[in-house]
């Protein structure tokens, strides 16, 4: 039998980190259960002594007085206790959701390409949001709430017994069925609840995709397609809110009507004892009290019962993101990156992904000597951008080795290789943030004239100084309201600040005008002077100075060797040039004849 709650265990260790808020909060709640048990003695009391006043029952004014004001008393008492309660309880759960908020989003941030590749941004947003805050739930009200009805419970019971154990008997015989159905309720709501978590995770994908994909959207006119497709899982998202609802609607009543059993049974039997004289109506009213009384912790069982199952579905969800497994950091070669001179050296490297059976690279032999231009062709999914991923380890090689400068890669702290090698994509990102903080976000100590000297270099400098705000100018998110190509030059600025030994470039600039090609050619020349760089490459400019151009095809190094020396072949190099840049550099030659016969 699967011991209950077996997820949300895991995280109950945190509440001795701030137990003192716990004990606070739990003193607060046995304080206000104490109160709560003095209302129907005292309500015998008053009773019990009018009965018994006769025709004197003037007598009882200071009597009533002096119950009145403790039944005062105990009112401020118990309005103080609930407000330890609540205040610290939440104060406790509040800060153990911060922990782990803070832990989920470090864990997230560390792991691979390789799990951020396939896992849905949704996911990660609704783990991180949704499924912590169910966690805080069952963490505050969930366990103030335990707490609460099973020492309130517990507390009747024996001022029952006190009272009177035969009526306490009588109250107790619907108990088994209680506990029966509280069982049956956890098994129900449990498969409830991972799926409405799940659809919670899908829902937030598609509101996270269309926010991003907007402009494909519109461009494309799939408005419609869009809504649909959310108001689809809306629906989803509904039908399981409301399962879960009837499941509740249910069990909840059912739990009141036991306990109501349990009063009728009382009551007859109470009554009874009052006519054959072996009870008082005082002694009557005070034990129906505490049976209604004790309806309120029944009742709260369904209700907390769905907190903590729903907090432990949500425990689940988290504790397998952060069972995930990040590359492992135990590189132990401290290397002074200004003394790395940018050897590469790839060594029968093989790779393959996690989730394919077929390697993605097979036994690659590459070096790349300090500051030489490597040029990468082949088809699409020839494992170009593989390869290159390698090398900063944002995938670990199955087998085989990469060494800079002689040392394996996974020897260096990853900190230091990242310092060592830049990375501008072709898909350029830039932060909601100022144009100042986005280039220096490698190093963010860099002075503002060391920003400006990079994005100059950069052919960066001159649009930024015409923004608004120049430098401090905000983007919108992704770089929002710069182009394309003011967009790449910030990401090449960004990497000439980094100062890398090693440069990895997709140089593709196929989307932006020939003036602005001309100066992002410009900007990636000083980006690749004196440093070891892997291009992949999309213009023949780029090809004909590569110190070695690379022919991938399938995962394999079909050929190697200057643009003239492959040219001469006839080979895969000679087919992906007349495809690609032949007719191109045909024209350019006609055109250049035809000037020169002006």
């Amino acid at each position: 039998m699967q011991l209950p709650l077996p997820h949300l265990r895991e995280f109950f260790s945190a509440i001795s980190l701030y137990k003192k808020f716990y004990i606070i909060g739990f003193t607060g709640s046995l304080i206000e259960i104490i109160t709560n048990l003095f209302g129907p003695w005292s309500a015998k009391l008053i009773i019990d002594n009018i009965m018994a006043a006769g025709t004197h029952k003037d007598q009882l004014i200071p009597f009533l007085v002096r119950i009145s004001f403790f039944l005062l008393s105990l009112g401020l008492i118990r309005a103080w206790a609930i407000y330890l309660q609540i205040m610290y309880i939440e104060k406790g759960a509040h800060l153990i959701a911060k922990d782990l908020r803070n832990k989920l989003y470090e864990h997230i941030l560390k792991l691979p390409f390789s799990f951020h590749n396939t896992t849905m941004t949704g996911d990660l947003m609704s783990r991180a949001t949704s499924d912590v805050n169910s966690i805080r739930e069952a963490l505050g009200f969930g366990v103030l709430s335990a707490f609460y009805c099973a020492t309130y419970y517990i507390g009747i019971i024996l001022v029952l017994f006190y009272i009177n154990w035969k009526f306490t008997l009588i109250t107790s015989i619907t108990l088994p069925i209680l506990m029966y159905a509280s069982i049956k309720y956890r098994d129900r709501i449990d498969p409830l609840y991972e799926k409405l978590q799940e659809e919670i995770a899908r829902f937030t994908t598609i509101v996270q995709e269309n926010i991003s994909g907007i402009r494909v959207i519109k461009a494309f006119f799939k408005e419609r397609m869009e809504i649909e497709r959310f108001k689809r899982q809306n629906q989803v998202l509904f039908d399981t809110n409301m399962a879960i609802i009837k499941l509740q609607a249910f069990y909840h009543p059912l739990m009141d009507f036991l306990a109501a059993i349990s009063t009728g049974l009382i009551l007859f039997y109470g009554g009874k004892e009052i006519i054959l004289g072996r009870a008082t109506i005082g002694l009557l009213v005070a034990f129906s009290g505490y049976l209604s009384m004790l309806i309120w912790p029944v009742r709260h069982i369904g209700i907390t019962l769905s907190l903590f199952q729903r907090g432990d579905v949500s425990a689940g969800r988290v504790l397998r993101l952060l069972s995930e497994k990040y590359l492992p950091d135990s590189g132990k070669v401290e290397i002074k990156p200004e003394r790395v001179k940018g050897e590469v050296r790839f060594e029968h490297v093989y790779f393959r992904y996690p989730d394919s059976e077929e390697p993605a690279l097979e036994d690659i032999n590459l070096v790349a000597r300090p500051g030489e231009l490597i040029a990468l062709v082949g088809t699409t999914g020839s494992g170009k951008s593989t390869l290159v991923q390698l090398i900063p380890r944002f995938f670990d090689v199955t087998s085989g080795s990469i060494k800079i400068d002689g040392v394996d890669i996974r020897d260096i702290p990853l900190a230091t290789l990242r310092r060592l090698v830049a990375v501008v994509f072709q898909e350029t990102f830039l932060f909601s943030a100022s144009i100042r903080e986005n280039i220096a976000f490698g190093k963010p100590s860099a002075s503002f004239e060391e920003i400006v000297e990079c994005a100059r270099l950069a052919q960066a400098d001159e649009f930024i100084r015409e923004l608004p705000n120049g430098y401090d100018t905000v983007v919108g998110e992704r770089g929002l309201g710069l182009s394309g190509g003011q967009k790449q030059r910030i990401a090449i600025a960004r990497a000439l600040l980094m100062d890398p030994r090693v440069l990895i470039l997709d140089d593709s600039t196929s989307s932006v005008d020939q003036e602005t090609e001309i100066k992002i050619h410009r900007a990636l020349e000083n980006l690749m002077k004196g440093r070891t760089t892997f291009v992949i490459a999309q213009r023949l400019s780029t090809v004909k100075k590569a110190n070695q151009i690379i022919v991938i095809d399938r995962g394999r190094i079909v050929e190697r060797g200057t643009h003239d020396e492959l040219l001469s072949k006839d080979g895969f190099y000679r087919r992906i040039y007349d495809i690609q840049w032949g007719q191109t550099e045909l024209l350019l030659r006609e055109l250049s004849r035809e000037r020169s016969g002006i």
